[in-house]
């Protein structure tokens, strides 16, 4: 997952980019900061997934490692669709 979380980095520094090149018509858009928000929370939601799979090389056994994997991969498809939608929908707004 290192691959996801640093290209996951790069989308936020990207999307500071995409604000700072309009700032007039992405300051104000609720679609702009959700979806980076969202964004926001699948990076933290990988480092979870993260932490959940270095426990689970340790101990394969790990029944809590497991809930918490399986919770954050659900989380991960959640927020994965909500911010593909706000994606085709960010040009709607603007």
């Amino acid at each position: 997952h290192k691959p996801v979380l640093w290209a996951l980095g790069i989308v936020l520094v990207s999307g500071a980019a995409l604000l700072l090149a309009d700032v007039e018509t992405f300051l104000p858009s609720w679609f702009f900061w959700l979806k980076m928000g969202l964004v926001a929370v699948l990076l933290v939601n990988g480092l979870t997934v993260q932490k959940a799979e270095k426990g689970l090389a340790k101990n394969p056994e790990d029944n809590a490692a497991w809930k918490r994997l399986r919770w954050a991969a659900g989380r991960s498809v959640v927020l994965w669709g909500v911010v593909l939608l706000l994606g085709v929908l960010l040009p709607l707004e603007a």
